[in-house]
């Protein structure tokens, strides 16, 4: 029972929609309003409306304000650090801080003698920018005297005279024959380096002939032919028994030296004996004693050794007839 008042119902509203729509949908509506809610700086308002000629009703949402800022106060922005600005809100008295953004520098441009600078609060950065400087005319230098060039600055228009360093000379090197000379003024300095000679073959001289060697030098290529001297005989000194000799070509000079013996002591070979002699002088026999004997020599030169045997006869013993 519950449930079939409750569809019932449910249908009355339907019906009733459905009749209101279809009125509303034929009238042209003329609104009123019959109560309004303020939109705030926070919230949105409302607006009620009836239809005086149909009865239809409508709500009308009304826009959100948001704030009318009003500055109170001021903690300004310098070139380096944020400010602070304090507001208020003049609809509903709301108050908010707001960030001021730095400032950063505000620069004058840098000239030839001044860096740039903050026309807020006179910081500096950066270097002057220097002169820029263009030569109008120029003494030259040479190798010996300094000379000036004259120069005007392109941005401000200043003036200067500078001096030119002295060149010194430009020396072309020294060959084997000439002196190193400066490839500006013509001056000469030092000397000729002379030829570095390096030989490049030769003819040997010899004990009875001279020789030639031949040169070429090592930086011009110029070539030269040079005279060897003889070199003479170089003697080994004579001995007993050899001539003196070159000791380069074997040539013999003279004779051998021959030995120069000289005696140095006696000495006997064996025991004597007695022997029979026969004496002319008395026509009969003579016994004698006979001994061998050696004299010893040595060569004064050389030291060379020899031995002579000799027989000593000693007195006569008696006469034999």
């Amino acid at each position: 029972m519950k449930k079939i008042r409750v569809i019932a119902f449910v249908a009355i509203m339907i019906l009733s929609m459905f009749a209101l729509v279809s009125a509303s949908a034929a009238c042209v509506h003329s609104w009123a309003t019959t109560s309004t809610k303020l939109a705030t700086c926070t919230a949105t308002g409302t607006s009620n409306q009836l239809c005086t000629k149909c009865g239809v009703r409508r709500s009308i949402t009304l826009t959100q304000l948001s704030h009318t800022w009003t500055p109170t106060s001021a903690k300004p922005a310098t070139c380096t650090a944020t400010g602070l600005r304090y507001e208020k809100c003049s609809r509903c008295g709301t108050t908010r801080t707001v960030t001021l953004a730095m400032l950063g520098h505000s620069y004058k441009a840098a000239t030839c003698t001044t860096a740039k600078k903050c026309t807020r609060c006179g910081v500096t950065s950066g270097s002057a920018l220097g002169h820029g400087w263009t030569p109008t005319s120029t003494k030259p230098a040479t190798c010996t005297v300094a000379g000036t060039r004259y120069e005007k600055c392109s941005r401000c228009a200043t003036t200067r005279a500078v001096t030119l360093t002295a060149l010194r000379h430009s020396y072309k090197e020294a060959t084997c024959t000439t002196a190193k000379k400066c490839t500006r003024c013509g001056v000469t300095s030092g000397s000729a380096l002379g030829h570095g000679w390096t030989p490049t073959s030769t003819k040997a001289a010899t004990c009875t002939a001279t020789g030639l060697r031949y040169e070429k030098c090592s930086r011009c290529g110029a070539t030269r032919t040079v005279t060897l001297a003889m070199l003479g005989h170089n003697y080994k000194a004579a001995t007993c028994t050899t001539a003196k000799k070159c000791t380069r070509c074997g040539v013999t000079s003279g004779s051998a030296l021959g030995h120069r013996y000289v005696h140095q002591d006696t000495s006997p070979s064996s025991i004597g004996t007695y022997t029979q002699f026969y004496a002319k002088h008395n026509n009969h026999n003579d016994l004698r004693y006979v001994s061998n004997m050696i004299k010893h020599f040595e060569c004064s030169l050389c030291g060379l050794k020899k031995d002579e045997e000799i027989i000593v006869y000693g007195d006569i013993m008696c006469d034999i007839y």
